[in-house]
């Protein structure tokens, strides 16, 4: 019943904070009538209610760094890859403001030549179908190939 009424409050502090002051972000001491477990709970919810994210500019520049430089690797399949270009994306961009045609370039700068070809050949309009035809063109070779050698 505690996890519900949190859940509450914390719904109602969304509500009820919308163009207002922020909250106060609480202040831990480390001293014996502090618990840090509640410092971190009402720290979080404070954070959460006043939409606040914390990265560093060195932080947020090495994620660039590693994005720009990524490389589907040969053993690495097109949903590893995938997963690890989302991960990046979200942390430099946890809005979600960056346009479709970036993430799509992104992922396929890096992805498997061949894969990439039919990406750009699609055209998709979104970069979750984008990732799904890097999937389904990659299944498509392995039973391709699987198949020439089996004859």
């Amino acid at each position: 019943m505690a996890t519900l009424d949190v859940t509450f409050k914390q719904l109602a502090d969304l509500i009820s904070n919308q163009n207002q002051d922020p909250i106060p972000i609480p202040t831990f001491h480390g001293n014996d009538q502090e618990d840090s477990i509640t410092w971190i709970e009402e720290f979080e919810q404070a954070t959460r209610t006043n939409n606040m994210k914390f990265c560093t500019q060195t932080q947020l520049l090495l994620w660039q760094q590693q994005l720009n430089n990524r490389i589907q690797s040969a053993n690495e399949s097109v949903s590893q890859y995938a997963a690890d270009i989302r991960s990046l994306l979200h942390k430099i961009d946890p809005d979600n403001t960056y346009s479709t045609q970036y993430k799509i370039r992104e992922f396929t700068k890096g992805l498997n030549p061949q894969y990439a070809f039919f990406i750009n050949l699609h055209q998709p309009e979104t970069f979750e179908k984008a990732i799904s035809i890097a999937i389904e063109t990659e299944t498509g070779f392995k039973i391709t190939y699987n198949n020439s050698f089996t004859l």
